[in-house]
């Protein structure tokens, strides 16, 4: 993807020239410098075009709760989609760790962002049990929780000049909501409420102009049979929330599928022949899972996002029986005999590595892949 800024009164945009792929893009406060991450580093470049500057080295991988944020004081918060969050001098630095997670209590902390006047950065906790549900506030040495929705998500936490902070919710009211808040005494002062159904990913200016997308996370998805041509078939099971991941069996008799419904993701097995589906996992989590059959079709392999860190588990097809763990980490593959898992593990020293494991023997895990 490319870097590209348009005016809000233009419908023409300019691009603005990156080291490599962008990602997690956020502002300076008086808007001259965006800062992004790619190849393996925290960047800056002049809004306006120019050479982009190394802020800092990235160790690590950005994944899904990550995002940063600059302060009015210099300062650049990171988050990593690991446990714990970074601070960085916008000037340039080292990345230095401003607050770690609690292992009992949550896994990790996601999108940190500022409040306008450097008093405190909100953030999202990162449950254990796998939900990021609670909204949180760190002022100095102080973190202070401001909400809890244990049966929701939270996402993209962002001040508003109008004494808010806005937040986007899922899945139930999905959408936009707004929790009054006083910046001055750091405390919530009222319930929140929607302020844009199905809205998602605010991002808010100064001003109080709200850009966001809508329907970005709630997008329905129907699994469909087509033929080599692209021609529609027939229609498999009813339309499931977000991307489902599904995955033939070995005898093409059944689909296994990740879906998003009102308690979290979980894997669930639909039976192409008598069109019934079933569910295989309970409490799993399974965010990040696609799941893998066994070539014996018996069995299913998937991650376990219910705790830190993920777990590897494999249970019968049928959903028969106790899950059997088989290791720890995210992004589990299974080799096409059935033999070896690759998994994803992150290192503080190394950041991600990549995790052989061999199921035909008792022997250790080795690294496979490390930066």
């Amino acid at each position: 993807g490319k870097l590209r800024i348009r005016p809000l009164d233009r419908l023409d945009s300019k691009e603005v020239i990156t080291a490599g792929e962008p990602g997690f893009i956020f502002w300076s406060p008086d808007s001259a410098w965006l800062g992004y991450s790619a190849a393996g580093k925290i960047w800056k470049v002049p809004a306006d075009g120019g050479q982009g500057i190394v802020v800092a080295d990235r160790p690590g991988e950005m994944t899904g709760g990550s995002g940063a944020s600059w302060g009015p004081d210099g300062r650049i918060v990171l988050g990593r989609g690991e446990p714990g969050l970074w601070e960085i001098p916008a000037r340039g630095g080292d990345l230095k760790k401003i607050l770690d997670t609690d292992p009992n209590v949550e896994s990790d902390l996601h999108q940190p962002s500022w409040l306008p006047d450097g008093s405190g950065i909100i953030f999202v906790s990162h449950a254990a049990n796998g939900r990021p549900d609670r909204l949180c506030l760190l002022a100095g040495k102080t973190r202070i929780d401001l909400l809890r929705r244990a049966d929701e998500d939270i996402w993209f936490p962002q001040y508003s000049a109008t004494g808010h902070i806005l937040y986007r919710r899922q899945p139930a009211n999905a959408g936009i909501w707004a929790l009054p808040f006083s910046l001055k005494k750091h405390e919530v002062t009222g319930e929140p409420f929607p302020v844009v159904p199905e809205g998602d990913l605010p991002s808010i200016s100064n001003d109080g102009t709200l850009v966001y997308s809508r329907g970005a996370t709630t997008r329905q998805t129907q699994l469909v049979w087509v033929d080599r041509t692209g021609k529609l078939l027939s229609n498999v099971g009813q339309p499931m929330d977000g991307w489902p991941f599904p995955v033939l069996s070995p005898d093409e008799q059944r689909v296994a599928v990740s879906v998003a419904e009102q308690e979290g993701r979980e894997i669930w097995i639909h039976d192409l022949v008598r069109g019934t589906r079933s569910r295989l996992t309970f409490g799993a989590q399974a965010t990040y899972a696609v799941p893998f059959w066994y070539p014996s079709g018996d069995r299913i392999m998937y991650d376990d996002g219910s705790n830190y860190p993920f777990t590897t588990r494999v249970k019968a097809a049928d959903g028969s029986g106790e899950e059997q763990e088989v290791g720890k980490g995210w992004g589990s593959t299974l080799s096409p005999d059935g033999r070896y898992i690759v998994s994803a593990l992150q290192d503080p020293n190394t950041g991600t590595d990549l995790w052989l494991r061999d199921l035909s023997s008792k022997s250790k895990p080795v690294a496979f892949v490390r930066p």
